[in-house]
């Protein structure tokens, strides 16, 4: 389905004969669209576009992945204190563990925000082992106010037609407090 300039919508329709689609001005095909393809399931197309002279002789010839998902990257944060008496710990800390995996892994990004002032913990592009990662934030050496652990996954797929991606935040607040 093709959108003109005015809005209205057309169905554009390949070449009986040849199975090929021909070239559409862009008053009549504002949104540039080259090809559409099932979204249901997570699937891979291998889209080849064609490049035709007028009168049929192939001019060139080019291929891509689609990697069409509709399921969100896993991910999983997770928050636990020790306390001074723990032997592996000279002072109280907090201990996360994170974990972020997808077969089409885009990036993930742990974030401390404290007070509204975002502190990047780490930034990855590749994917967490399965068991997860764990990162240690002494207690002393944050202040006593309410915190945040803002953990930020995407994945490089199409979404709805759209190079998008999956996005997930996970949020987790915690309290510091001096004893």
């Amino acid at each position: 389905m093709l959108r003109r300039r005015d809005g209205s919508t057309w169905q554009h329709h390949p070449d009986p004969e040849s199975g090929r689609y021909a070239y559409v001005p862009f008053e009549y095909n504002v949104e540039q669209l080259l090809g559409e393809w099932p979204s249901e399931g997570d699937t891979c197309h291998i889209i080849t576009l064609w490049t035709f002279q007028l009168d049929g002789r192939p001019t060139g010839m080019d291929s891509c992945r689609i990697q069409v998902a509709n399921t969100a990257p896993d991910y999983e944060l997770m928050l636990s204190g020790t306390d001074s008496t723990d032997p592996d710990h000279a002072e109280p800390a907090i201990v996360c563990t994170y974990r972020a995996r997808d077969p089409w892994f885009g990036s993930a990004r742990l974030e401390l925000d404290a007070a509204g002032t975002r502190e990047p913990v780490t930034t990855s592009n590749t994917q967490t082992p399965p068991r997860g990662l764990d990162w240690h934030l002494p207690a002393g050496s944050i202040d006593p106010v309410r915190h945040q652990l803002l953990m930020t996954v995407r994945n490089r797929v199409i979404v709805d037609s759209s190079m998008t991606g999956h996005q997930r935040i996970e949020r987790l607040p915690f309290t510091m407090e001096r004893l």
